[in-house]
């Protein structure tokens, strides 16, 4: 029997995912803190009793907007991405070589891109609870219970956008096809349920 999980293979998954996840890590952080931002510039105002509104309720999917987008475009970019060696002869045929199971290629790659997705969503989670803390019960209401509802929702989608995309890099053979494919396969029923 074969093993389901090659750590080695993980490793060598996360490698190919590294640059993109750091990336989008940063990027996810500078928008939250950037959504910040105006909240940090009412602040003064409302210590010093200038300002008299009532405050204003968010939540993380208000603020981490970025993470929609990472979730729903760049999550399958990044699995195709670290699926690409099935569609260069050269790759395939080393990793083909290996004496680890395509079962175990297949489950240590997906579970690579989804530590990489969670490791972007947790920076942009952390940040955003860590930014609103000044903010909370003077210019704004958090939702914490809500956003930690969002947080899960985020893993979830996450996870379907990852096996759309393992779905569409195991049909197709080159990486453009695979990534038209991918985003098919995520809008096409979308698209179906609303006509």
């Amino acid at each position: 029997m074969s093993a389901l999980f090659s750590n080695a293979f993980f490793k060598d998954s996360l490698k190919r995912c590294r640059a993109f996840t750091l990336i989008c890590a940063a990027i996810s952080a500078v928008s939250v803190i950037s959504s910040l931002g105006s909240f940090y510039m009412l602040l003064p105002q409302y210590m010093d009793g200038g300002i008299g509104m009532s405050p204003q309720y968010m939540t993380f999917a208000d603020i981490g907007s970025f993470i929609s987008v990472f979730v729903g475009i760049l999550v399958p970019i990044m699995t195709v991405n670290a699926f690409s060696y099935l569609s260069k002869r050269n790759e395939s045929d080393f990793y083909e070589a290996l004496p680890i199971s395509r079962r175990a290629k297949a489950v240590s790659g997906m579970l690579a891109v989804l530590a990489s997705a969670l490791f972007v969503i947790l920076v942009s989670a952390l940040a955003c609870f860590i930014g609103v803390l000044p903010c909370v019960g003077k210019v704004m209401t958090f939702g914490f219970g809500i956003s930690v509802a969002q947080f899960f929702g985020y893993i979830l989608i996450a996870m379907l956008a990852t096996a759309a995309a393992v779905i569409a890099v195991s049909i197709t053979g080159t990486t453009k096809c695979a990534m038209v494919t991918a985003f098919a396969v995520l809008i096409a029923p979308r698209i179906v349920l609303s006509c």
